[in-house]
């Protein structure tokens, strides 16, 4: 009896260990979201998802001469999930800049200051000032409140905050001085930390102005009070144009969110004169609804132009769009048509998906970075550069602003996918106006880092990957599985599978694991053939043909798979009479895990040579793609 127990034990693990291989690795904090029914294994929120919210309330006051920037605020904060807060942080990124703290980046000796100054921070009435018996801690960018009481489930609170900081001027890191009379300002507010299902509070600080970044959703509603003759752009809609334009400028700006040519709200012949705002300081009032951020640019010389269209079919809403900039970029007098151009083929072709936000702002400013509605991207030399920056940086309005990732950890999630469709929406552009894309091609670099000790698996953390394998697995290398995915799917069933995980999971917190869990469900197949190598394996693609053996219906194929990542295989045929001919198969051709396979290639002419293929070709060594074949 014990013998045949033992048979069975043995059969019974080796069955559930050979079940086991076929899943993922998951954390053991993701395991217990799932244990907490938070999540659920097929990618969709669980039974017991829940998230926090935080609405602002903010009134601030910018000096252009100084560079100074005063401000309040009010926090509505919304505690849904299960547990009673007793403590609260915040990150104050203006600290990047504050002297004693540690950076990962250099910056301008004059751009090193006092950092964020808290005046006090009050709970339900109850203050907090960062005196020693005052109950606040900063340290680096993070500020912790223990707080007299909890905050009990499924309570809210009222946090207000007085602060103000210097503006940092030559270091223009996502936002600074852009010129004498150009700024912009991210990451300007204290910001509450945000508290989830996986990690509870997230406690990152901000060392090196270059990992990006995690919030919660909410509504803001903003006051930016600057001197006459400034103009402010920000995240949301202007509610007081009328208080803060003169007539003619306020006809222009609303006649721009109903037409769909080009409105010069100020052109370049007005751009830098008085007479366009109203006398005096004024508080340019914004509000937007449900977005993870707010950022604002300011300019007192900036043209700008402004158009609209329709980005839902089914109900005609409308998007406007607008480009303020330097009358000396000459790029930018471009971008508007790239930015309706990119917010077109989003809402209708890929991904499909109608624009989240009602206005979408680029501002020329000295950075490439995204906010909810904003954008404050440099001028570029060659205008294929300008268009792919465009379209990336708007894209970055679906993922992370419509679902809300944490950027920190899976920034492939974001980047990835925007970096995805930066190609394939450039490359629609550029085929339609018969120009060759050259955007297309520079991944050179990324594919010479694959396979490298500078590489490592997709799902490792973005916060503890710094350098090249950082940025390479961040943009290039998920954009790579995400155009192997499409290939081996079709572009229809992978724009479905994508478009179900952001319905699902529109307005809330996805992790990477849901991502993975969600394509898998909603392409309805097994793909962990191709995901399992490419997010939790090192490794990297590299196909080679072996041999080539003449057939009495054309030849055989031999192709090897060098590397262990499943990757496509493309050839050019070169026939005797100098024809040639193309062979394509998607990264399928590796579902079973074969290591060589035959490829037949029917044809009734001689080949002379077999040789790479053009284009998107996702192999690190394209040497071993030849084949000469001897005298037939």
């Amino acid at each position: 009896m014990q013998k045949y127990l033992l048979i069975f034990l043995f059969l019974f693990c080796e069955a559930t260990l050979a079940q086991s291989t076929t899943q993922w690795f998951v954390p053991r904090n993701i395991q217990q979201a799932y244990e907490n029914g938070t999540r659920a294994r097929d990618g969709s929120p669980g039974i017991n998802y829940w998230q926090n919210r935080a609405d602002y309330n903010i009134d601030v006051e910018f000096d252009p001469d100084s560079r100074m920037l005063y401000g309040q605020e009010t926090i509505s904060f919304h505690n849904n999930s299960p547990d009673n807060l007793i403590d609260l942080y915040l990150h104050l990124y203006p600290d990047l800049y504050k002297k004693g703290n540690n950076r990962a980046i250099d910056i301008d000796y004059e751009d090193v200051n006092d950092g964020l100054i808290l005046h006090w921070i009050k709970v339900d009435g109850t203050g907090y000032t960062t005196a020693s018996n005052g109950g606040i801690e900063v340290e680096q960018t993070i500020a912790h409140v223990a707080l007299d009481r909890a905050i009990a489930s499924g309570t809210s609170v009222t946090i207000e905050i007085k602060w103000e900081f210097e503006l940092n001027a030559g270091s223009h890191q996502r936002g600074g001085q852009v010129d004498q009379g150009s700024f912009f300002l991210a990451y300007f507010f204290p910001r509450l930390a945000v508290y989830d299902d996986i990690d509870g509070w997230n406690e990152e600080a901000y060392y090196d102005g270059e990992v990006e970044f995690y919030n919660d959703f909410g509504d803001f509603e903003v006051s930016i009070k600057v001197p006459q003759d400034y103009i402010v752009w920000a995240t949301g809609l202007l509610q007081n144009p009328e208080e803060v334009l003169e007539p003619e400028y306020v006809k222009r700006f609303r006649q721009a969110f109903e037409s769909e040519e080009v409105v010069n709200i100020i052109d370049r012949k007005e751009s830098g004169k008085s007479g366009i705002t109203k006398p005096g300081d004024n508080l340019w009032k914004y509000r937007a609804e449900n977005v993870s951020d707010f950022a604002f640019g300011i300019s007192n010389h900036f043209l700008w132009q402004a158009s609209s269209l329709v980005v839902d079919s089914l109900n005609g809403r409308r998007t406007m769009i607008d480009v303020a900039f330097d009358k000396n970029s000459r790029d930018f007098y471009d971008v508007l048509e790239f930015s309706r151009y990119s917010v077109e083929q989003f809402s209708h072709e890929f991904p499909a998906v109608p624009f989240p936000f009602p206005q979408q702002t680029i501002f020329n400013g000295l950075s490439q970075m995204e906010y909810p509605m904003m954008a404050n991207d440099n001028s570029l030399e060659e205008l294929q550069e300008s268009f792919a920056l465009t379209v990336h940086e708007i894209m970055h309005a679906y993922f992370p602003f419509m679902l809300g990732s944490n950027e920190q950890k899976y920034a492939w999630m974001d980047e990835g996918l925007t970096m995805y469709t930066e190609w394939i929406t450039t490359n629609r552009y550029y085929q339609a106006k018969k120009e060759a894309n050259e955007i297309l091609y520079k991944w050179d670099n990324a594919l010479e880092n694959m396979g490298t000790d500078d590489d490592g698996p997709l799902m490792l953390s973005a916060i503890n990957l710094k350098g090249d394998i950082g940025y390479y697995n961040s943009y290039y290398k998920s954009a790579m599985f995400y155009h192997l995915l499409s290939d081996y799917l079709g572009a229809g069933q992978f724009r479905h599978a994508l478009q179900q995980f952001m319905k699902d999971w529109e307005g809330k917190h996805p992790t990477g694991y849901d991502f993975l869990y969600s394509l898998n469900t909603y392409t309805y197949e097994d793909i962990k053939w191709l995901v399992t190598p490419w997010f939790f394996e090192f490794g990297y693609p590299d196909l080679a043909v072996l041999d080539v053996i003449p057939q009495n219906y054309g030849y055989d194929i031999i192709v090897g798979r060098i590397g262990s990542y499943p990757t496509a295989l493309d050839l050019i045929v070169v026939h005797e009479d100098g024809s040639t001919g193309y062979i394509h198969h998607d990264a399928g051709i590796w579902r079973d895990g074969d290591r060589k396979l035959a490829i037949v290639l029917e044809t009734d002419k001689a080949i002379r040579e077999l040789k790479p293929g053009k284009g998107l070709i996702i192999d690190v060594d394209l040497s071993n793609n030849t084949f000469y074949l001897e005298d037939n």
